[in-house]
């Protein structure tokens, strides 16, 4: 008879005290002391290459300001731009963790030492992809009103750190079975949510790797979110 995998990790999500739709905590799933929000990169070609360009760049080239609730609509003007060269010219990854932030978020992690043993997976079912050389999915699970496939295994295995690991593409939530730390990046969203402990959160906000604040649990993570800079039309 093959062993019954301990689920208590995957019942851990979903156990969050603030059920708001869509605010960070929601995301994430889980109450955490802090939250931390990144930022993906927008980007721009230089010498034949797409470099990273954060949006603290893209928000001082448009005359807005940043803070912990900006939206890339509101600091480009429109949801609906494709480029505002010379400062970027690609947009924000959305629901994909890129090469860049995993990079950052797995040197935090193996810094404080969150890195070692097995850690759990979740992937959008309608991604329809399977994690190479892993057994799986161990069960189906819902997290944010979608249906999710999870998964366990090293952590290299799901924030891997070169270009050609590309199964980062569909990785939408990963955490520490201690609970110590959950990631999750939505499918429609182009920034990642983190819940940690002080420690992690603190080496996540100090990275130069990485655009991030940190965020109440309540926040919201809408199209209409940013208060402070113009609100644009809404995404078509």
């Amino acid at each position: 008879m093959s062993e019954v995998p301990d689920l208590t990790a995957v019942e851990w999500l979903g156990s969050s005290s603030v059920r708001a739709p869509r605010t960070v905590a929601d995301l994430v799933g889980v109450d955490l002391p802090v939250y931390v929000r990144i930022l993906h990169p927008a980007g721009r070609v230089e010498g034949g290459t797409c470099v990273d360009v954060r949006w603290d760049v893209v928000a001082r080239a448009n005359g807005r300001r940043m803070h912990p609730e900006v939206e890339w609509g509101s600091i480009t003007g429109s949801w609906s731009v494709d480029a505002q060269p010379p400062a970027w010219e690609e947009s924000p990854d959305s629901g994909a963790l890129t090469e860049s932030v995993a990079r950052g978020l797995a040197k935090v992690l193996r810094h404080v030492g969150a890195d070692s043993g097995v850690v759990w997976a979740g992937t959008w079912e309608g991604w329809d992809t399977e994690w190479p050389d892993l057994e799986g999915p161990v069960c189906r699970f819902n997290a944010t009103g979608r249906e999710m496939l999870a998964y366990s295994g090293e952590t290299a295995k799901f924030l891997p750190a070169s270009p050609q690991d590309t199964m980062r593409d569909y990785l939408n939530l990963c955490w520490s079975p201690a609970g110590h730390w959950c990631v999750s990046t939505d499918i429609d969203l182009n920034s990642t949510v983190i819940g940690a402990s002080e420690d992690i959160a603190a080496r996540i906000l100090e990275s130069e790797d990485l655009e991030a604040y940190r965020v109440s649990p309540d926040q919201k993570l809408t199209w209409d979110t940013d208060k402070i800079n113009p609100l644009p039309a809404p995404p078509s």
